[in-house]
């Protein structure tokens, strides 16, 4: 049976989504799933995250909602790479580049949102005064452009087009793999991403700010590639291991930011 979830995007054109942010809701995952049927579940929830938020944002302007956005795009965009792997299915490839590709279009109005609404909003500490109000009126100009940008985007034919192929690859039955078992596939993909992290991580010990930002990009991928399997092990276990990569994410993002501040 067709997901219903995977039409949600035809909101996006009739303007009827919600009038405010949507957050990842808990994946439609199950033990008893075959990996494929996982897979376009997983299609489904991101694709529904995605198209809710750009429906928010074609009402007005909202901060939560375009962070939203971007967080629906990451999520799909390692489920595509993840996934792709695991089925050897090369073309999915293509997918994540679009995804990518449309991701980095909104990119820039989510830094400024954040510089302006984060950075610049609290008061200047002393001696570093000077200039502060051209900085906000050039940072809050940009900011402006940044989201007329974020408007083409979600009105644009690439978007559109996009949301079809996630919604048809979403409700097809195309075969994707042999492997029947979803516990197993899923040990698999957790595998990997772990394995990726420890090579960022021992790369990260030069504390260069590439490495360091490589190494959050990884575990960002394995906390969202979790979140995405939670549902097949204890919800406890599934929250103490959430917790602990939420506080990683956190010290190595605070760690790739801090050579920026030296040289501000």
């Amino acid at each position: 049976m067709d997901d219903p979830r995977a039409s949600v995007h035809s909101l996006v054109r009739r303007n009827l989504g919600p009038i405010k942010p949507v957050k990842a809701a808990p994946l439609h995952v199950a033990r008893s799933m075959h990996p494929e049927d996982a897979f376009r579940a997983t299609l489904s929830d991101c694709l529904a995250q995605i198209t809710a938020n750009a429906a928010t944002l074609r009402a007005g302007r909202s901060v939560e909602g375009l962070h939203q956005l971007r967080v629906a795009f990451r999520r799909l965009e390692v489920a595509l790479g993840a996934f792709g792997r695991e089925f050897g299915q090369d073309w999915l490839e293509e997918l994540r580049s679009r995804a990518k590709i449309l991701a980095g279009r909104l990119a820039p109005a989510r830094d400024l949102d954040v510089f302006v609404g984060k950075l610049l909003s609290e008061p200047p500490k002393s001696g570093v005064s000077d200039g502060l109000p051209q900085l906000r009126s050039r940072a809050e100009g940009a900011r402006d452009t940044a989201w007329d940008a974020v408007a083409i985007c979600i009105s644009s034919p690439d978007f559109e087009l996009f949301a079809d192929d996630v919604a048809a690859l979403a409700s097809s039955q195309l075969p994707l793999t042999r492997d029947r078992r979803l516990p197993r596939t899923a040990r698999r993909m957790l595998d990997r991403q772990v394995a990726r992290v420890r090579k960022r991580g021992k790369v990260a010990v030069s504390q260069e700010e590439g490495d360091l930002h490589r190494l959050r990009i990884a575990l960002k991928k394995l906390r969202y590639t979790a979140e995405c399997f939670a549902p097949l092990y204890p919800k406890r276990d599934v929250a103490r291991y959430l917790k602990k990569l939420r506080g990683l994410q956190i010290i190595w993002a605070i760690s790739t930011m801090l050579p920026m501040c030296e040289v501000w």
